[in-house]
């Protein structure tokens, strides 16, 4: 499998200009015969987002964004893009941050990051949920591991 690895600049809030960005690299990722093309932490908002994540309409612009990517991105590449949702769970912080994989249209699989960081600039057990678990996900027949930043950066607490 041939797999793009976009580091792009996000700005903070700039839902338009961060799904521009990512449509552009994931053509070009296409253009390249790439079959996967991996985006950083939270690109759909921008990192690190603070307190914005406690505005609703913040949140709200985060999920449109999502479903604008999964409108106009390039159909037969897969997109790895980094983006909050709503905690389903009763309990916990409203937040999680999540790694979701974008297929032909459709956003196909989500991974939720279980160690979140807390420091220097970052205080994300402030905002978000822990994931609990984390198991691969099958794409074009390859087992594909989805982790956010510090997950895979101390993986051996986990196993």
């Amino acid at each position: 499998m041939k797999i793009a690895l976009a580091q792009i600049n996000t700005i903070v809030g700039d839902f338009t200009g961060n799904v521009e960005k990512i449509i552009t690299y994931a053509q070009k990722s296409k253009d390249a015969t790439c079959q996967l093309v991996v985006f950083p932490e939270l690109t759909v908002c921008g990192c690190p987002p603070h307190d914005l994540l406690t505005r609703e309409d913040f949140v709200q612009q985060n999920y449109r964004a999502i479903s604008e990517i999964c409108t106009r991105a390039p159909h037969d590449i897969g997109i790895v893009v980094g983006f909050v949702e709503d905690n389903i769970e009763e309990c916990g912080k409203p937040l999680c941050n999540v790694v979701g994989l974008i297929y032909n249209g459709a956003l196909i699989e989500k991974r939720y990051k279980r160690l979140l960081a807390d420091y220097d600039i970052f205080d994300e057990g402030r905002y978000f949920e822990p994931g609990t678990e984390n198991t691969p996900v099958k794409f074009m027949d390859v087992n594909l591991g989805l982790t956010i930043c510090e997950d895979i950066l101390h993986d051996n607490m986990y196993t």
